[in-house]
């Protein structure tokens, strides 16, 4: 049996969608939040159409379990005899699930990123049949360290940018690697996830699409940070695929791997020239120059700024604030998050990364085409 956590999210619809069509007679058991079991099979009907395209429902595949928990909770809030029987059952483990808001508190963070990683470990500890287990973490575990980022570093003392997100993820980590040992782990780091290569579908809408929605209605006039720092985004599918392809058939206990653009990071400056140049196709405003660029500016500049926005009082303004402040010091750091052992397992080389000059275009006019998500044919799970 195979055992997933997060399946609701950006990165988890995507490796339901391969699972679905590589693995569909696989037995599997997801863990859903849900209010009541009407909710659940409400969110897990609206996951399988949106990971299928509308071709699977949850009679296709009675393989396919969905149970309701909650990994903040002691035993993932399941029953006794539910855990007994995953134990007995499980031979892989995912964990996918996390808060990603990178302005929530740090407390708020730990008890989900955190202690919600240490009461699945826990279970995990007691599956007698467990031969893999996944633990996703994210890229930017690297907080405030600047230069060259590798695989096999963790540690440092460098601090973090978004205190609860990054630190968080950072200690699950360090965590994680507790149990090393005793466990058969493998870690997973991803980068920041835009949307997706094959129709620029977006599945959660995070501050950075937040940003975007704002720049394109002409409410963000400047952008914190240097013109030349790399900006490490990948699609979801493309990032779901190394993960599964990792997992399935280049499993290794032990190892970190980096799922990241590399050293084929685009630059702060070209990204939103690009992006202009998008908008550039749908909206009047931006062809005729009524919107421009967004300034990059110096840190100084930007609290200049924040202080003149504070004094107008403006709500929509306020809102761009709060999403600058969200990340903004990360374009102060820049890094290069290297990928060489995940290049190795693969058995690719940097040419197999998608260019984000042709995939990216495509998520800002899926998001443009959906005012911003709100007219998808599934709403969100």
């Amino acid at each position: 049996m195979f055992l997933i956590t997060g399946i609701t999210g950006a990165l988890g619809v995507e490796v339901l969608r391969i699972l679905l069509r590589d693995s569909i007679k696989e037995d599997v058991t997801v863990i859903i939040r849900a209010k009541s079991e009407e909710h659940l099979v409400t969110r897990w009907t609206r996951l399988l159409k949106i990971a299928s395209d509308g071709a699977v429902e949850p009679s296709d595949v009675p393989n396919f379990v969905p149970l309701i928990g909650d990994i903040t909770k002691v035993n993932l809030g399941l029953s006794e005899s539910a855990v007994s029987g995953l134990v007995q059952r499980v031979e892989k483990i995912m964990h996918i699930a996390a808060t990603v808001d990178f302005d929530e508190p740090l407390d708020s963070c730990r008890i989900i990123n955190v202690e919600g990683t240490r009461h699945l470990l826990t279970i995990a500890t007691d599956c007698s049949n467990l031969k893999q287990f996944a633990h996703i973490s994210t890229l930017y575990v690297a907080g405030k360290r600047t230069g060259d980022v590798y695989e096999n570093e963790l540690e440092h003392n460098a601090g973090f940018i978004t205190n609860g997100y990054e630190q968080s993820k950072y200690e699950a980590e360090v965590l994680v690697r507790e149990y090393l040992d005793i466990l058969p782990i493998s870690i997973y780091r991803m980068s920041l996830l835009m949307g997706c290569e094959r129709d620029g579908y977006v599945h959660d809408y995070g501050a950075v699409q937040r940003y975007l929605m704002f720049m394109y209605k002409g409410i963000a006039p400047c952008f914190p940070g240097y013109a030349d720092c790399p900006l490490d985004f990948l699609p979801h599918d493309y990032s779901a695929e190394c993960l599964m392809t990792l997992f399935e058939k280049k499993f290794k206990k032990g190892e970190t791997y980096q799922i990241s653009s590399g050293k084929t990071s685009v630059a702060l400056e070209p990204w939103l020239n690009l992006t202009a140049q998008t908008y550039a196709k749908h909206s009047r405003s931006w062809k005729n120059g009524s919107y421009n660029v967004p300034d990059i500016v110096e840190w100084s500049t930007y609290q200049l700024y924040k202080k003149t926005i504070f004094t107008i009082d403006n709500m929509e303004f306020m809102k761009v604030i709060r999403i600058l402040d969200s990340c903004a010091e990360e374009l102060y750091c820049p890094k290069v998050f290297h990928r060489e052992k995940l290049n190795e397992a693969l058995g690719v080389d940097d040419s197999s990364i998608p260019r984000y000059e042709e995939y990216y275009p495509r998520i800002l006019d899926h998001c443009i085409e959906t005012n911003w998500g709100l007219l998808l044919e599934y709403s969100k799970v």
